[in-house]
């Protein structure tokens, strides 16, 4: 499963996604309008997206969730990158009451991102 994000800019939002959370490129179309990265299992499809109102509607009302093996270990690998986006952008890894830890962050166009790892049994 892949989420679809809208975005402004494609090759802007790719160099995020590679450069900062470190996921691979795995297509993109001569027109910069459509890339598909990849980091593990998880995946996340970037389609460029013109509309304002659409791209506050997605930053405002949808996210993904991201499972990930050894989150504090990703987390660790990321934080220099993170650093640089501010408080505003990222919210440090953090255990929840249930156990999980998790961090979130939020893409060049304001879509949350979780990244978690489900509690040992």
């Amino acid at each position: 499963m892949s989420p679809i994000v809208p975005v402004r800019r494609v090759a802007r939002s790719c160099a995020f996604y590679t450069e900062v959370l470190g996921f691979t490129l795995r297509e993109r179309n001569p027109e910069n309008s459509y890339a598909l990265l990849s980091r593990g299992a998880a995946s996340v499809i970037l389609l460029d997206l013109d509309d304002a109102r659409a791209l506050r509607a997605t930053a405002d009302y949808f996210s993904a969730y991201f499972w990930v093996e050894d989150v504090a270990a990703y987390h660790a690998e990321i934080a220099p990158q993170l650093a640089g986006l501010g408080e505003r952008r990222v919210q440090p890894l953090f255990t929840k009451p249930d156990g999980r830890q998790e961090f979130h962050v939020r893409d060049p166009d304001g879509f949350l991102l979780f990244f978690g790892e489900a509690p040992a049994d």
